[in-house]
């Protein structure tokens, strides 16, 4: 596949290597005019034909079609003009007599009146050769070239007028034109004007200014696209938006993540504090030996309990230092009000500003007295001797006498590089010993946690063990009661149905109470509270909103606890004993989630509202490009259009209202 016409190639660039007549081996030889877009420059540009306009980052993209076999990129500018005539074009940059005809220059071969200034602006692309102001003889210069230039052969050698005068005006001239009109052709425009374009324009193409370039291009319209052609491109660029949506939604994502991860870090140091402010968990821990029977029934619900009041009890000590800390910003605030009142036009310092540059001045004054004192002292070292009177009649007699420089010491540049890297290198030093102790500080503390961790799922593991024990007892006395009860050691068929009817009722109760703690009913008369005054049931604490809903995979971060996920076996064997006893509850979440975080609620669509929704992207798609969406462009190259190249243009636009348009260039 041919590389697109926005692609620029080596073919078109000034010069190459190859071989000159008459001239042995290869030679860097001129093949086309310079670039009129000029180097990349911070501080100065050759042309502003868009002016301040820049480019729009929304409408430019490119895309791949390789079925289609082109590729395509999409920028935003406007129709400025049309070629109307095109003219010979100059081989190795000489004259060709039709272009002053063309210009209206009348008067050529005589060379009585002066150049019409258009054409000689042209002729120099409107700038000097250093791309600044012109000099003042180019009008001049133009003339004497068409005088002794030699029109006979019907074309200005410019190559001869360099080699005859090296170095006057008119070779300057020369050389300047060469440089810019070099296998390049005179055009004149639907409008009047005339310019410099490539070899391959030709009538009827279009001169467009394109937000963000310097320079007017001329682009050739390709034939209208067929419906199928643009519904095809329809579809790739539906792909294109569904991946580009994709990708944003990734990039929110990790940024969300990071987000999270940066508050629940921020947490964590806040947690720190507050435990060790507070010295919470000696006074609020856990102690087995002090829970009771019923607590140890109930392990799941204590530790809920326990997590939810010390949240509660965070929380109130954050407010209160919030509180606490106030006042001092308040004060800073209000002095930094007033001070914008008495001095609305200083501009805000950011902290430390003054700190910052008052060093800043201390360095470069100490810099300055260095550089110094060293220049001092190497003048001093290579200062020439004192001679006597008869030494120096000596010498005035033998003749001039050369003095010898002695070389430096000392390199103070160098000792002062030196000392630099030397300062720069301690830094660094320091920083990776502050990172390593860092990370040995967070290695502990992370084990440390782990070892915690490890010996609240022994003592866990450890109570659901003797739950089960328990439960499996008292379940072998209920049914030997109700054996007993019904009489059916004998084999009675009857008593066996019994039991078994009996213990399918026990099951639908305690599925029915899971359905309703499930549930979540928030009247609070379910059930399962018709018998909290009995001596086995357990109080269960009111669950809030966020408390019941479940954690979002969404805002897990790779820096949770492990403390908020639990072992297969540890879940397992609560499950069972909870599907036996009914007194733990089935829906406490895996994960308590912070305040600051909220839940994410997401629909998926079906499959005809997907297609729905395809459809209408696909109408705004089609709306968005309009007719423009039909057409096509080629890019020819820049061009010089005498009187657009300096934001002459975007005034005509902004006067005759000039729509602004896409277009799509392969």
């Amino acid at each position: 596949m041919a590389l697109p016409s926005w692609v620029p190639q080596l073919s078109n660039a000034p010069f190459s290597i190859g071989q000159r007549p008459g001239i042995s081996g290869p030679r860097m030889n001129r093949i086309n005019a310079d670039h009129l877009v000029g180097l990349p420059s911070s501080t100065q540009r050759k042309y502003s034909a868009a002016e301040t306009k820049g480019v729009d980052m929304k409408v430019l993209r490119f895309r791949k079609r390789l079925d289609a076999g082109h590729f395509s990129m999409y920028v935003r500018g406007f129709k400025s003009d049309i070629i109307e005539e095109v003219a010979e074009v100059a081989l190795h940059g000489h004259i060709p007599t039709a272009w002053a005809d063309l210009a209206g220059w009348d008067s050529w071969e005589d060379a009585e009146g002066a150049p019409p200034e258009p054409f000689w602006r042209t002729l120099v692309a409107n700038r000097g050769s250093d791309g600044r102001d012109i000099p003042a003889y180019y009008p001049w210069a133009c003339q004497e070239s068409f005088r002794e230039g030699g029109s006979e052969s019907g074309a200005i050698v410019t190559s001869a007028l360099i080699s005859w005068g090296y170095n006057s005006p008119v070779a300057q001239f020369c050389r300047r034109v060469q440089a810019v009109t070099w296998n390049r052709a005179l055009v004149r425009t639907g409008s009047g004007a005339i310019g410099l374009v490539s070899r391959d324009v030709q009538k009827n193409d279009l001169v467009c200014i394109l937000y963000g370039c310097s320079v007017p291009v001329i682009l050739r319209e390709c034939p209208e696209k067929t419906e199928t052609e643009f519904e095809g491109e329809m579809e790739h660029e539906l792909i294109d938006v569904k991946s580009t949506v994709v990708q944003k939604l990734r990039q929110y994502s990790l940024r969300k993540r990071r987000h999270e991860a940066r508050k629940d870090k921020e947490m964590a140091q806040l947690c720190q504090v507050w435990l060790r402010t507070t010295d919470y968990m000696r006074s609020h821990g856990i102690d087995s030996a002090k829970m009771s029977a019923k607590d140890k029934q109930n392990p799941t619900g204590i530790l809920l309990r326990i997590l939810k009041q010390a949240i509660a009890d965070f929380k109130c000590w954050l407010s209160e230092e919030r509180e606490r800390a106030w006042p001092a910003i308040r004060i800073r605030i209000v002095e930094k009000m007033k001070e914008r009142k008495e001095y609305p036009n200083r501009t805000a310092s950011r902290p430390g500003k003054k700190e910052t540059d008052e060093n800043l001045r201390r360095q470069t004054a100490r810099k300055r007295r260095q550089s110094l004192g060293a220049a001092t002292m190497l003048g001093r070292i290579t200062e020439a001797p004192a001679t006597t009177e008869g030494a120096t009649s000596a010498a005035s007699k033998e003749g001039p006498t050369i003095i010898k420089k002695k070389k430096p010491l000392v390199d103070w540049w160098e000792f002062e590089l030196a000392l630099v890297a030397g300062r720069r290198w301690l830094q660094m030093t320091r920083r990776e010993k502050a990172n390593r102790i860092n990370f040995a500080v967070q290695y502990s503390e992370q084990l440390s946690r782990q070892k915690q961790h490890g010996e609240y799922e022994a003592i866990r593991m450890l109570i659901l063990k003797e739950n089960k024990k328990k439960v499996e007892r008292e379940t072998d006395e209920l049914i030997s009661n109700l054996m007993r009860e019904r009489g059916t050691y004998g084999g009675d068929v009857t008593g066996g149905h019994q039991i078994a009817n009996k213990e399918i009722e026990i099951e639908a109760q305690t599925t029915s109470d899971d359905e309703h703690r499930r549930s979540g009913d928030a009247s609070g008369n379910s059930h399962d509270h018709e018998d909290s005054d009995k001596p086995g049931s357990t109080e269960q604490p009111g669950k809030t909103e966020r408390e019941t809903v479940t954690y979002d995979g969404d805002h897990k971060t790779e820096e949770e606890p492990q403390g908020n996920r639990e072992t297969p076996q540890a879940s397992s064997s609560l499950s069972r004993s909870t599907s036996v006893t009914g007194d733990t509850p089935s829906n406490v979440p895996a994960t308590i989630r912070p305040s600051w975080r909220r839940t994410v609620k997401r629909t998926k669509l079906t499959e005809s509202e997907a297609i729905e929704y395809m459809e209408k992207v696909k109408m705004n798609l089609r709306e968005r490009l309009g007719d423009e969406g039909y057409f096509s462009y080629i890019l020819l190259g820049e061009c010089y259009i005498h009187g657009m190249m300096d934001g002459e243009a975007i005034q005509h636009q902004n006067e005759e209202v000039i729509p602004s348009m896409v277009f799509e260039i392969r």
